[in-house]
């Protein structure tokens, strides 16, 4: 599972555990958006944004062969952004193909790659979420959804810092016996930065492959311990998992709070998973 969050002082934190067979893989995966309080490269150029306006970007077509699968295919935006900006939600919208996809807020200097899109090797992007210059998600896909909307709650905000670009590392899986043409569109809402009061951060974390015995249901769990007392809240949660997957359930453990319920969702491959929480959890006296 992947847990974001971040706390008081602005850090960003993860937690990593691995599955009994001792891989990890994005084979199951939690993101929950918490918080408390070199080279440029020639990617398009996203326009000047004023407070409060949409950012529009769209990938560019790959074609994906009957039966292929890439595992990370990227593509990056420079924002052309002189001040902060701050995205309060998401729309995405893709084509057949796209198993899912990660949206990272970069640097407009780090993982310069080619002109469009290209193998994530090509841009020095990988699938570690703690590398220098990555910040964590500011959105992640639903498995296989077609279509999703992300709304942060009231006066939330991700935060954007000046000269930064966006970089989408996507996973193709085409399960036809066609060719495909695969591409994404996605569109950040932004709102201006008095109306933010609570800045959003994330980090992340993996739970590894699971065997599944035939033809019966199954129920894996993995801890996650801070080093030191938690001061955080949860706002918004995803569960991440694969056609076999049918639901996440995410629980406090040790301290007052012990075994409280952050959240519990079911639902399938497909489906949009994504939750804002009503009430941001609180999890210090956990």
């Amino acid at each position: 599972m992947t847990l974001l969050w971040r706390g008081h002082d602005g850090t960003c934190n993860a937690c990593f555990t691995r599955g009994h067979l001792g891989v990890v893989t994005l084979s199951a995966a939690l993101n929950a958006a918490a918080c408390s309080d070199g080279r440029i490269d020639h990617s398009p150029a996203g326009p000047a944004l004023a407070e409060g306006a949409e950012l529009a970007v769209a990938t560019d077509a790959v074609r994906v062969a009957a039966g292929e699968e890439v595992l990370a295919w990227c593509q990056s935006f420079v924002l052309d952004n002189d001040s902060w900006l701050f995205i309060d939600g998401v729309e995405l919208e893709t084509t057949a193909g796209v198993h899912h996809s990660d949206w990272f807020v970069v640097a407009e200097k780090e993982f310069a790659g080619p002109t469009g899109t290209g193998d994530c090797e090509h841009f020095g992007f990988g699938f570690s979420l703690d590398r220098e210059g990555l910040t964590a998600p500011v959105f992640s896909q639903s498995t296989q959804a077609r279509r999703e909307t992300v709304s942060f709650a009231p006066r939330t905000a991700f935060p954007v810092a000046p000269r930064s670009k966006l970089l989408v590392s996507y996973h193709l899986l085409n399960t036809s016996a066609e060719a495909l043409d695969v591409s994404i569109e996605a569109r950040f809402q932004t709102v201006r930065e008095e109306d933010v009061e609570i800045r959003l951060s994330v980090g992340g974390g993996l739970l590894g492959l699971l065997a599944l015995p035939p033809r019966s249901r199954s129920r894996f769990s993995a801890d996650c311990w801070f080093a030191e007392p938690a001061h955080y809240r949860i706002f918004t949660v995803l569960p991440h998992y694969h056609q076999y997957g049918t639901g996440f359930e995410l629980k406090t453990l040790g301290g007052r709070k012990h075994l409280q319920t952050i959240w519990r969702g079911e639902g399938a491959a497909g489906d949009s998973l994504s939750d804002t929480l009503t009430t941001p959890f609180e999890l210090a006296g956990a």
